[in-house]
C-alpha cells in the first residue's frame, strides 16, 4: 500500500467534497449565471441566495443546521469483502528490504559464478546465500572460501550486465503487506432546498470525484464507480424543505494493519487475560 496509515473512505470522500466547496467563491456567481437565464425572477432571487448568503459545507454523517441552504453529507453506506481476496492475503507490492550495502572495488564481465570484488563481506547474519541487486541487475549470491559468487544472474526480468567499479550492491530479502480487502460504498448526499442549485452541486462534486482518482489513490482507497440518483425531496423530519441527490462511491480498500499497532496487540492481550481469569473464577 503507498498509503502508510488506515484508510478512512468517508474522510477522503468529505475531503474532497469539502474541496469542491471550498472553490465556491462567494463573490463570484458564474456557475449561477450559468442556468439563471431560463429561470423566473424569484427563483434566480432564490438560487443566488442559496449560493451565496447561507453557505453549507461537507459533514460526515446526517447533520445540518436549520440556518444553512444548502449541504453535503457523507457517510458509510456497506462494506463487502472482496471476492478475489481473504483474510491474510498480500495486499502490498513485493519491496525489497536490505539486508547489507558494499561496493565493487574492481569491474565484472556478465558470466555467471562470476567472484565479487568487494569492499565488505556480508556478516554472518545476513547468511550464506540470497538476492543481490548490483544496479538494475538482479542476482542469486552464495558464500564461499574466496568471498561472494553470483551462480545465477539476471533474475526477475533483468539481464545480466557488465558494472564498473564503484556498483553498489544490494544484499536484500523479500517481503510483502498481508491483510485483507473490502469493497466500501459511501453515500454522499447533495442537499438543497434549491433543486437547481442542487443539479449544479452534485455535478460538481461527481466531477471532483471522479477527476482525483489519484488522490483517493494516495490515501488508500481506489475509486472504482459512482452512481447517482434521481432528484427527490427530503423527508419531513428535516429542519427545512430539502431536495437531495445521492452520490454513491464505490470504492475498494486494501486493508492492513502493521505489527507495531502496540493499540491492537495491547486489546487483545487484554481480553485473553479477562477471559482467563474469569475461567479461574470458575473453576475456583
Amino acid at each position: 500500500m503507498s498509503f502508510p496509515g488506515i484508510a478512512l473512505p468517508e474522510e477522503v470522500t468529505r475531503t474532497i467534497a469539502q474541496s469542491v466547496i471550498d472553490k465556491l467563491d462567494a463573490s463570484d456567481l458564474t456557475i449561477v449565471e450559468w442556468v439563471v437565464g431560463q429561470l423566473s425572477p424569484a427563483e434566480q432571487d432564490s438560487l443566488r441566495t442559496a449560493f451565496r448568503n447561507r453557505p453549507g459545507k461537507a459533514r460526515l454523517g446526517y447533520a445540518l443546521e436549520s440556518t444553512e441552504d444548502w449541504a453535503v453529507t457523507v457517510c458509510l453506506s456497506n462494506t463487502s469483502s472482496a471476492q478475489y481476496r481473504t483474510i491474510g492475503d498480500l495486499v502490498g507490492p513485493l519491496e525489497e528490504d536490505t539486508l547489507f550495502q558494499a561496493t565493487l572495488t574492481a569491474p565484472i564481465d556478465v558470466f555467471k559464478d562470476v567472484l565479487l570484488p568487494l569492499d565488505a563481506l556480508p556478516p554472518p547474519e545476513v547468511g550464506d546465500g540470497g538476492r543481490v541487486r548490483l544496479a538494475d541487475e538482479v542476482a542469486v549470491w552464495r558464500r564461499d572460501l574466496d568471498g561472494v559468487r553470483l551462480p545465477y544472474r539476471g533474475l526477475q526480468g533483468t539481464a545480466a550486465a557488465p558494472h564498473p567499479i564503484g556498483t553498489a550492491v544490494t544484499f536484500h530479502a523479500l517481503s510483502e503487506r498481508m491483510g485483507w480487502g473490502e469493497t466500501v460504498q459511501v453515500r454522499c448526499d447533495v442537499l438543497s432546498t434549491n433543486p437547481w442549485f442542487n443539479m449544479i452541486l452534485g455535478t460538481l462534486v461527481k466531477a471532483a470525484l471522479l477527476t482525483n482518482a489519484a488522490t483517493f489513490e494516495s490515501l488508500g482507497v481506489t475509486l472504482h464507480d459512482i452512481s447517482e440518483s434521481e432528484l427527490t425531496p427530503r423527508p419531513d423530519m428535516w429542519p427545512a424543505p430539502m431536495f437531495h441527490r445521492t452520490l454513491l462511491v464505490t470504492l475498494q480498500r486494501d486493508f492492513a494493519v502493521p505489527e507495531a499497532l502496540r493499540v491492537i496487540l495491547d486489546i487483545q492481550t487484554d481480553v485473553q487475560a479477562v477471559q482467563a481469569a474469569a475461567m479461574r473464577g470458575r473453576a475456583a
